[in-house]
């Protein structure tokens, strides 16, 4: 296996860090909407939206429902709109994606 910088190993498996990065990602736009950071970036002037609603199809919805999962009560989501393949058992395809990690 190739050592990266500073020693660390990468995942055999390029899928076993998607969904968490993913994840973070959206957590963190949805937290920079609510603080008007990103609209003070694009326009100079700070937009703070009180509520940010997640809208998610097929592996959106995963990725947005282990977000709330992970993120808890700390979520910046006000709710999420869930649609496509994997609504139908979330709990099972989050988990199947994340239990190989543990």
């Amino acid at each position: 296996m190739i050592e990266g910088v500073g020693r660390s190993v990468p995942p055999p498996n390029s899928e076993d860090c998607q969904l968490p990065t993913a994840a973070v990602v959206a957590t963190s736009l949805a937290r920079k909407l609510k603080n008007g950071s990103i609209a003070t970036q694009l326009t100079g002037r700070p937009t703070v939206f009180t509520k940010v609603l997640g809208i998610g199809h097929s592996l959106g919805s995963g990725i947005l429902y282990y977000s709330t999962l992970r993120d808890g009560a700390t979520s910046p989501f006000a709710g999420l709109i869930l649609t496509g393949k994997h609504t139908n058992n979330l709990d099972h395809f989050v988990e199947s994606i994340i239990h190989p990690l543990l």
